[in-house]
């Protein structure tokens, strides 16, 4: 097991927030840069998207911590 996954099962909590955080930022960053209005009644462009930074990151880190059996007991 590498070192980086030991780290990441020993601080899962921390490891959680800051991969929810880096998906959804990579996400909203960009649309903010180049100047992504969403207005009210509109679907897309909207903040949806970086919504799933915490879903993917709850996937990535229950499969590093409960392995594959965790990952179907997650989608149960």
């Amino acid at each position: 097991m590498t070192q980086l996954k030991v780290a990441m099962r020993r601080h899962s909590v921390v490891s959680f927030f800051v991969i929810a955080y880096a998906i959804f930022w990579a996400i909203w960053i960009p649309m903010a840069l180049v100047g992504t209005r969403t207005y009210q009644g509109s679907a897309w462009p909207s903040h949806i998207p970086g919504l799933f930074g915490p879903i993917a990151a709850a996937f990535v880190m229950w499969a590093i911590v409960g392995g594959r059996p965790g990952v179907k007991d997650l989608l149960r």
